[in-house]
């Protein structure tokens, strides 16, 4: 069997397959690399917009818990006098400033422009409450007639009228009252308290509102690009699984398919399918001219060991193999040896007796069937077993042997007259192979000792001499 290997030049190779394999792999991870990425930068911007909500709705919480603080602290020390409450209002306004520290974590957040601006309305308001609390302190103090000059010393920079000095400390102690909890009286020329408080704290609940919903607005944003990036991810992983199938298709049709289709062929000794990647196609093509080398050398080894070299008939071997295959009842066993040989090789040399050996073995198969089997038992003894001949065609076998006699007597192609001695035996029913050749030896025998050139049929009568 024998190919070209150039008929395998444009077929894919195992390369192309293992280049192709490669790029799709590296091509699908960076696209999904990517998309993991921007998956996690999304996520990150949905959880850092959902943490500066909550962030910056505390603080704005923390902005009215802290105004409350100090209106509680201030109206506590105006009504009761007593100065633990000054002490919590001061240690609010400077120590805790939880209302100072809500506004500076506050205001570096806001980039809408409307909280920006509601932030720094709730602040001035928050300022005006507390010059309304400064001076109302302050004209506590003096109405209470305390003489501590550490809370003077807090809140020099507000100022009574010649006025509010020269009123008594009741006065005093009303106007005080008013300044931090509102009123009529049109002498409160810094504004009802109650007022601004009213609008600090419904600026902030709006502002809270406000914040809600950017920020609100900014997490939809993020979920959308969120959920867009997830369906780009999807699609690229059905992408990937599509090409990765196709890589797959094409590794298991090109190149596991053919291997495991010529796995086994080789181990049915066949000759293997030239399929799949170009590499595929070599090995097989290889392989196959391999296998005919090998099963030519093995008919040559197996011919070699059953047929005699010399004639090109079967072998002593082979018949010990072929005969035991044949039913005895079925055959008819011929001994044949040629007369005289020794002397053939003495008078006229071994090349002159080996074409002698020649021409008995081609008188042979010229005479007998095809479905004969004959033989070269070794040195000037042949054999043959005629198949299907039973003891009543014995006149067929004695023609048979007179045709041998008459074209081995022909001496026209230059060899000398040669005859042969033929001993024959029928199989019975009883047969065995050792008594056939046994008997067949016996025939054998009398024909030589009765003048030679004959045929001789064996008889029982030859067991007893």
């Amino acid at each position: 069997m024998e190919l070209k290997k150039t008929s395998f030049s444009r077929k894919i190779g195992l390369k192309t397959v293992g280049i192709l394999i490669v790029v799709l792999t590296v091509l699908i991870s960076i696209i999904l690399l990517i998309t993991a990425n921007k998956i996690i930068d999304y996520s990150k911007n949905v959880q850092t917009a959902s943490d500066e909500y909550i962030k910056a709705q505390l603080t704005a919480s923390q902005l009215k818990q802290g105004s409350d603080n100090l209106t509680e602290h201030v109206r506590s020390f105006v009504v009761t006098g007593k100065t633990k409450y000054l002490d919590y209002y001061l240690k609010e306004l400077l120590e805790t400033k939880t209302y100072d520290n809500a506004y500076e974590e506050l205001a570096p957040l806001l980039d809408d422009a409307n909280l920006a601006s509601s932030l720094e309305m709730i602040n001035s308001y928050e300022t005006k409450l507390k010059e309304l609390e400064g001076k109302g302190i302050l004209l506590a103090l003096y109405a209470y007639d305390i003489s501590n000059q550490n809370y003077y010393y807090y809140f020099k920079d507000y100022r009574l009228t010649d006025y509010e000095k020269a009123l008594d400390n009741d006065t005093k102690h009303d106007r005080a009252i008013s300044m931090v909890f509102g009123g009529d009286d049109e002498l409160v020329h810094f504004g009802d308290y109650d007022m601004h408080k009213k609008i600090v704290n419904d600026n902030i609940e709006i502002f809270i509102k406000q914040l809600s919903n950017v920020t609100k607005a900014e997490q939809e944003s993020s979920i959308t690009a969120l959920n867009s990036a997830v369906v780009r991810a999807r699609s690229y992983i059905v992408t990937a699984m599509v090409l990765m199938l196709s890589v797959a298709f094409i590794v298991l049709a090109y190149v596991v398919a053919p291997l495991v289709k010529n796995i086994e062929h080789i181990n049915s000794h066949e000759y293997l399918e030239l399929n799949g990647v170009r590499e595929m196609g070599f090995l097989a093509s290889a392989y196959n001219e391999m296998l005919t080398q090998v099963k030519d050398d093995q008919d040559k080894l197996s011919y070699e060991a059953s047929h005699d070299a010399l004639t090109g008939l079967y072998n002593r071997q082979a018949f010990l193999s072929m005969y035991q295959s044949y039913k005895a009842s079925k055959i008819c066993f011929l001994h044949i040896d040629i007369d005289n040989f020794k002397e053939v090789n003495d008078s006229y040399g071994h090349d002159i007796g080996d074409r002698v050996l020649q021409k008995v073995a081609k008188t042979l198969n010229d005479i007998f069937r095809s479905n004969d089997l004959i033989f070269r038992m070794g040195g000037d003894e042949f054999a043959v077993i005629m198949v299907g001949i039973k003891s009543d065609d014995q006149n067929v076998v004695k023609k048979k042997a007179k045709k041998i006699m008459d074209k081995l007597a022909d001496t026209k192609d230059g060899l000398p007259y040669i005859s042969v001695s033929i001993g024959a035996t029928f199989s019975r029913e009883d047969g065995t192979d050792k008594r056939m050749y046994k008997e067949s030896d016996l025939a054998l025998y009398e024909a030589k000792n009765n003048g030679k050139g004959r045929i001789v049929f064996f008889d029982d009568k030859m067991l007893k001499k």
